[in-house]
């Protein structure tokens, strides 16, 4: 009956949400509109020799421009372990909206609100959890070639049950930082990330987690690279995977290598 009212709560919560969503983005439709899909395929494993973890991930993205300055983002992550006795997973689920306030100049701010599904492939053990984050970001671009990224905001998880299916409590809301820069050149692309997030449970608890990727573009909308990240417990936009981790610990590390296609 509890588990009920829950889950009635996070379908109200949830709509009011998505009523929100729609308002602040509903902007009438121009001639600069434009439908595209981006599908990245990975294939990765963890560096730990006792535990490599090998596993086949999609990660399909659907952009919707409005107009030049604002964009609607449906992005998920679906993750098959090649272990037969593991069944696939979909960290997260996620609808955004981004508003570009300078889209042709030098120094580009952003305003972002984004609505996330985590671990869907565990509802039936850790229930529902739903995780809404406005944000704020910047982009500089002082090359043509250069681009430095930083995107800072609070995040909110309302949650069907209150602790993990291993007994750990949930966080309830936090702060997550991203920084990136990449940098292109002919047709390599250089990118490096790096996520920071306190999160709050029973106490506050930081977190780190970083990742690099080098790839080729050999056609006008398709790639190969290879990278290289920290799993961590950080929950953003792009991943859902709650697990600790430092700065550096090889036993979390992995490496994958990837074919990015632009649709």
């Amino acid at each position: 009956m509890v588990g009920g009212l829950r889950v009635q709560k996070i379908q109200r919560f949830c709509g009011l949400l998505l009523s929100l969503f729609s308002l602040s983005f509903a902007i009438k439709q121009s001639q600069a509109s434009s439908l595209s899909a981006n599908l990245n395929t990975a294939i990765g494993a963890n560096l730990d020799q006792t535990n490599r973890q090998t596993s086949l991930t999609l990660t399909p993205n659907l952009t919707y421009a409005i107009d030049e300055m604002n964009r609607i983002i449906f992005g998920t992550i679906i993750d098959r372990p090649f272990d037969a006795y593991k069944q696939f997973e979909i960290p997260t689920f996620s609808l955004r909206g981004s508003r570009s306030l300078n889209p042709q100049g030098a120094l580009d701010p952003q305003a972002t609100l984004a609505f996330t599904a985590l671990s869907l492939d565990k509802l039936g053990t850790e229930g529902l959890s739903l995780r809404t984050c406005p944000g704020l970001g910047l982009t500089l671009s002082p090359l043509s070639i250069i681009s430095l990224s930083v995107r800072l905001g609070p995040y909110f998880i309302l949650s069907q049950y209150n602790q993990f299916a291993n007994g750990e409590p949930k966080p309830k809301y936090g702060i997550n930082e991203i920084i990136a820069a990449s940098l292109v050149f002919n047709s390599w692309k250089l990118e490096m990330e790096l996520i920071i997030d306190q999160a709050y449970t029973n106490f506050w608890r930081n977190n780190y987690s970083s990742s690099q990727s080098i790839d080729y573009q050999f056609a006008k909308s398709m790639s190969l690279g290879v990278s290289h990240s920290l799993l961590s417990s950080v929950v953003n936009d792009s991943t859902g995977f709650y697990r600790t981790v430092q700065v550096f610990d090889t036993r979390r590390s992995r490496i994958s290598m990837f074919l990015n296609v632009g649709l």
